[in-house]
């Protein structure tokens, strides 16, 4: 059982983080071995199942943890509109989330209906690192269009809240 109020000190952390450091001794940014820390790519909120899933890892260094974070404190910076955002998995012609490059595609590739934007996406199921490639993804996004929204849809059922994970990621009160 994990004790919420110090979930790290946990022995089933522990064990996960270690695992998770011998598989992946470097970060997955800029590929150092020094000062690494475990992160939860999509946050747990005291989710079991998103805490101890070790899809939801990413070996991070104290740098890149700490920029993760920085490049959600800017959209704070931003106007929140209520324009809906539209994502639509499975579209043949639509981003490739997989890869690198993926980050640095033309963040102008949307559709702008005017009262809604429209992202299409190959892929039809996203694991939480495609989530948190999107999200990254979409900061650029909202800096480009300056405005943020947290009408986010999709045009297939997903295992996740994109608004819910912006708002907590930025301090929002998520209710």
């Amino acid at each position: 059982m994990i004790n919420w109020k110090y979930p790290y000190n946990s022995k089933e952390w522990i064990t996960i983080k270690n695992e998770h450091l011998n598989k992946f001794p470097y970060c997955k940014n800029c590929f150092t071995t020094l000062n690494l820390q475990v992160d939860h790519i999509l946050e747990h909120n005291n989710n079991l199942n998103l805490f101890l899933n070790k899809n939801n890892l990413q070996t991070l260094c104290w740098k890149c943890h700490g920029n993760k974070s920085l490049y959600m404190l800017n959209l704070k910076k931003l106007n929140v509109k209520d324009i809906k955002i539209k994502i639509n998995l499975n579209v043949e012609n639509g981003l490739n989330i997989e890869g690198n490059e993926f980050l640095f595609s033309d963040v102008k590739r949307f559709l702008n209906y005017g009262n809604f934007y429209v992202i299409n996406l190959k892929q039809n199921n996203l694991t939480p690192s495609q989530v948190d490639k999107l999200i990254q993804y979409l900061v650029k996004f909202f800096i480009t269009i300056k405005f943020i929204s947290f009408n986010i849809v999709f045009n297939n059922a997903v295992e996740f809240d994109l608004s819910k994970i912006f708002k907590i990621r930025m301090g929002v009160n998520s209710d």
